[in-house]
């Protein structure tokens, strides 16, 4: 015994100064199977969950229960960590237990069903609801019981649920259409819970996001929390958490008043959220999440990076404004990225009920009032277009100023401090008589260096440019004549570009070197042709710049629009060569759509149909092959 707990303190003072890993071997060393002190093993199970040693929790748990087979709350807590640990089984068998130590609680059949309902053993569950609601006599059980028939379709309930108990029991292409919307991370979901504090926490399950989970989450059995970033760090949809500021909620929680006032506030920031979507035809629906705040959604139609989705986020909060000082933000995606193994944050999604307060986060309108039919108002949902996401970050991006720092947590307390912005920038503005088209300096390097050629093609296509990519642009475009207007031109076209990319004057000094170049962007510089030769007398520092010396034995005013190396001609000739291959490729189709026709034409006997847009008739003619022609 005083063995057992003289090494508990060793692992409670190692814990203590951060030596986890030392703490973990010493754990691992204990011998407590002898010990018959249920206290003792729970001081052991709460540490080795504290350290994540899930398998010497259960351990320690289930030696508390052969001295004390009886006691409910560590059957309970066994319950759970099977359950979270996808033991979903052995979770059973631990419900049923406890369902057999106290049948007068409905919360142990509502918790016991759940569980069959996970396994999908709906027999077992309308057992266990049916027999709940016999005993206890709680409609919540009911409600699960006509769940039940919706979800099986094999059994009937003769008692009639509530209008409102109803509205929550979803259609099957509802429910999908709730899980298209809110797609996250592959594989994991979070569960809310809440204990007999007060507290309450998100355990993430490592499992699917199934059909089941979503129809548990809308129908109030359980809530769920998604976490944004997919494996290849991009997302689905992008959302704004406005919530009261922690000083202002330890005071408004107890006054009704400061209470309504803070959630009046959010409800206004949330609506110019709104309004500055509409501005930009963005979408923005607005949710009261449930307890202290509002969350902003907006939803894309196709998965785009994080990093864009976060730059984006961040921008609608720059344009805004401050927010009042009782509120804070947070943006989502709050990474641009995750490392291999681990989540980022999670949001908790609409429509389930908040555990701590026990109010369903519904879809709201402008002014605040919840919105009919909420399972319905899914479909009516619009999703935004990747290019509305990059159009906005490309006009906004290249503001006068940065009107306020954003912060993980923006909250206008820490910026009232700040009467002037440390991060405020004044950027350049690219006049509106440059245009890159007509830069004959440009124009003529990017015709010679194949490199940065290819450089400005991605820019165009991918509207960015990894750093490497951005510092070769940079320091060797950057030296020309206009080097600023053009840097700053092709950096506005990217939508990952930060303020501090771009310039204010003219770059002085030597130029990024050919094989500097190499170095830094070999992805390129492997597959196109960069192998300049320059003459090895008048220099011994070879860079793209030493082209636009050529400039001066050709009149560069005849170069633009006349050298089929410009970059104009050679995106106009692959814009030609598209819509030829496009034509070839049309012809080619619809050449072996009319040979089908003929065989039906020629089967049935005519030589017109009237159609949609017209009469279609075959031509024929003496040896010749049948041609067709659409009356509009």
């Amino acid at each position: 015994m005083e063995d057992a707990k003289s090494l508990l303190n060793q692992v409670q003072k190692e814990l203590e100064i951060g030596e986890r890993e030392k703490a973990k071997t010493i754990v691992q060393s204990r011998r407590t199977g002898d010990l018959r002190d249920p206290n003792l093993h729970l001081q052991w199970a709460n540490l080795c969950e504290e350290l994540g040693m899930i398998d010497d929790v259960i351990l320690e748990l289930n030696f508390v229960l052969r001295d004390q087979p009886g006691n409910v709350t560590i059957h309970q807590r066994l319950a759970e960590i099977h359950r979270d640990n996808g033991n979903l089984e052995k979770s059973a068998r631990k419900w049923k237990e406890i369902v057999e130590l106290e049948p007068d609680i409905s919360s142990h059949y509502l918790a016991y069903g759940s569980v069959l309902e996970e396994i999908k053993d709906y027999g077992k569950a309308s057992e266990i609801y049916r027999e709940g609601f016999e005993k206890t006599g709680d409609s919540a059980l009911k409600a699960r019981l006509k769940a039940i028939e919706f979800i099986s379709g094999d059994f009937v309930v003769s008692e009639s649920l509530t209008k409102a108990e109803e509205d929550w029991i979803p259609t099957d292409t509802q429910v999908v259409r709730f899980m298209d919307l809110f797609s996250g991370r592959e594989g994991v979901y979070a569960r809310q819970w809440v204990s007999s504090t007060g507290e309450s926490g998100y355990t993430p399950i490592h499992e699917p996001f199934t059909l089941s989970v979503a129809k548990n989450h809308l129908m109030g059995n359980h809530t769920i929390g998604i976490y944004p970033l997919r494996m290849d760090n991009t997302v689905c949809f992008i959302a704004f958490d406005i919530d009261m500021a922690k000083f202002f909620l330890s005071k408004a929680i107890t006054n009704k008043r400061l209470w309504e006032r803070a959630e009046n506030m959010a409800q206004a920031f949330a609506c110019k959220m709104v309004d500055l979507g509409a501005a930009h035809q963005i979408p923005v629906y607005i949710e009261d999440s449930g307890f202290k705040g509002r969350h902003c959604w907006i939803f894309l139609d196709a998965p785009i990076p994080a990093r864009i989705a976060r730059r984006f986020a961040l921008l609608m909060v720059q344009q805004i404004g401050r927010p009042p000082s009782e509120l804070q933000i947070e943006a989502f995606p709050k990474q641009a990225f995750v490392e291999e193994g681990k989540l980022g944050n999670l949001i908790k999604i609409p429509l389930g009920i908040h555990r701590r307060t026990g109010r369903r986060a519904l879809f709201v309108n402008a002014s605040g009032e919840a919105i009919s039919n909420q399972l319905g108002f899914l479909e009516k949902i619009e999703k935004v277009s990747k290019q509305r996401v990059y159009e906005f970050i490309q006009r906004f991006q290249i503001s006068d100023e940065i009107k306020f720092p954003i912060q993980e947590q923006v909250s206008s307390e820490d910026l009232e401090k700040e009467k002037k912005p440390k991060s405020s920038l004044s950027l350049p503005t690219v006049s509106d008589e440059y245009h890159l088209e007509r830069d004959p300096e440009f124009q003529y390097l990017i015709s010679r260096c194949h490199v940065l050629r290819t450089i400005v093609e991605k820019i165009n296509q991918d509207k960015e440019l990894n750093s490497e990519e951005r510092i070769v642009l940079t320091y060797s475009v950057g030296l020309l004549q206009h080097g600023p207007e053009a840097v700053n031109q092709l950096l506005g076209r990217c939508v990952n570009m930060d303020a501090s990319f771009f310039l204010k004057s003219r770059l002085r000094g030597n130029p990024i070197s050919c094989p500097k170049i190499r170095s830094r962007v070999p992805d390129i510089t492997t597959r196109v042709d960069c192998n300049c030769k320059f003459d090895p007398k008048t220099t011994l520092y070879p860079s793209p710049l030493l082209h636009v010396q050529e400039m001066d034995r050709i009149k560069s005013d005849s170069f633009i629009g006349k050298t089929v190396d410009s970059l104009q001609f050679q995106q106009l000739l692959q814009q030609y060569l598209k819509a030829k291959k496009q034509i070839r490729e049309i012809e080619i189709l619809t050449k072996a759509y009319e040979e089908r026709l003929d065989e039906f034409f020629s089967q049935a006997g005519i030589d017109s149909v009237q159609t949609p847009m017209g009469t279609l008739k075959r031509i024929t003619g003496e040896g010749e092959k049948a041609s067709y022609h659409l009356e509009l």
